[in-house]
């Protein structure tokens, strides 16, 4: 049954074989590749540690651990852990944050909206560009400049990679995704027109030859 770790370059979430003989795994998100000794080691600390490993879910469903419970303690401390987390021991079922640490109870979240964010920005999570590479993609297409729009190819293919790994926040998806479609369709089409203008260039210059 695969287990969860965390990258330990980038912290993103990794599917792992726990048990006697791990497997080593390569990270999708950076390429490091953490050992079988180190996955082994990693379950072995959590399995001593009061019955199992910790795993944390956040209120938008991404699962961090597992990890021993001093790291737990130290996360709840540094302000990670919020009320609308739960947690998990070693094979038991989801309670909710406030269970095991009464004083996240008392923490007052600033909105309601704002609860995600929070979460996601305290884990690591960057901010999104969405409106950045949505505004290069149309500024690209006004001013016809293949500059703008290649910007924002570039951006959105790196930060929709990104969110998918779980470093940015996916709430700039939609306008992620946007903007890298129109930048595509506009830079390929100007490329496209300035390769025939040259071409054509090219051509008239020989048969005048």
């Amino acid at each position: 049954m695969a287990d969860k770790i965390q990258c330990p370059k980038c912290q993103a979430s990794l599917d792992v074989m726990g048990g006697e003989e791990p497997r080593p795994v390569r990270c999708n998100a950076c390429g490091e590749v953490v050992s079988a000794a180190a996955i082994g080691a990693l379950f072995r600390d959590t399995d001593r540690n009061e019955g199992g490993a910790w795993r944390m879910k956040t209120p938008e469903g991404r699962v961090y651990g597992p990890i021993p419970r001093a790291e737990l303690d130290a996360w709840v401390a540094d302000g990670r852990v919020t009320s609308g987390c739960q947690l998990s021991q070693g094979s038991g079922d989801w309670i909710s944050a406030t269970q095991r640490y009464p004083q996240l109870a008392e923490v007052v979240q600033a909105s309601p909206d704002s609860g995600a964010a929070d979460a996601g920005s305290i884990l690591g999570v960057r901010p999104h560009r969405g409106l950045l590479i949505i505004v290069l993609a149309v500024t690209g297409w006004v001013t016809c400049c293949p500059a703008f729009s290649i910007a924002a190819w570039v951006l959105g293919t790196r930060d929709l990679h990104a969110m998918r790994a779980g470093q940015l926040d996916k709430s700039g998806l939609g306008n992620t995704y946007a903007g890298q479609v129109l930048g595509m369709v506009h830079g390929v089409i100007t490329i496209t027109l300035i390769v025939l203008v040259i071409f054509g260039l090219v051509v008239q210059l020989v048969m005048a030859l």
